[in-house]
């Protein structure tokens, strides 16, 4: 019976302690990430104030939800940073006193790419719109974007404001 050399027997010990399992680690790595997904994931979303606008202040304290984007300041009608309308073309008259036809149009091109998506998600629409306005425009533009906005399909209109410490 040949003997084992003492050096085989160690290098046979110590090889078997080294192996590594792949699928354990798979499982491993798939549940931190997992984890690290699901904690990442913040609430609201944030949302740039363009340059120049002082909103109005309240002590509401609603997070922002994601959806479009409108920014009014007397100037110009934004819709998610892109310019859509310059506000003294609004106040010429395009249909009814209390819609402005050309963000009319971009919101419902707007409605109809949202519901295809959503529709695939299996979830149903909701139509909400966020409202950056400048403190100092004028009620009436407000009110006409605000109509306008729920003549297209985005009936769910929240207005944006900065929080004030006094309650």
């Amino acid at each position: 019976m040949p003997a084992v050399s003492r050096s085989k027997k160690h290098r046979a010990r110590s090889s078997s302690g080294e192996m590594l399992n792949l699928t354990s680690m798979m499982d491993m790595f798939t549940i931190i990430l997992v984890f690290l997904l699901k904690s990442y994931s913040a609430t609201g979303k944030l949302i740039s104030i363009p340059e120049g606008y002082t909103l109005p202040e309240s002590i509401a304290e609603e997070v922002p939800v994601l959806a479009v984007n409108i920014s009014v300041d007397d100037e110009y009608i934004m819709e998610d940073d892109a310019l859509r309308i310059k506000v003294d073309q609004c106040r010429t008259g395009y249909g009814p006193p209390y819609i402005i036809a050309p963000l009319q149009q971009v919101l419902l091109e707007k409605a109809a790419k949202q519901k295809l998506v959503v529709e695939k998600l299996g979830k149903p629409f909701e139509g909400e719109v966020n409202i950056i306005g400048d403190k100092d425009i004028d009620l009436d533009l407000l009110i006409k974007v605000m109509g306008t906005c729920g003549q297209s399909q985005f009936g769910k209109i929240k207005l944006l404001v900065s929080q004030s410490q006094s309650q």
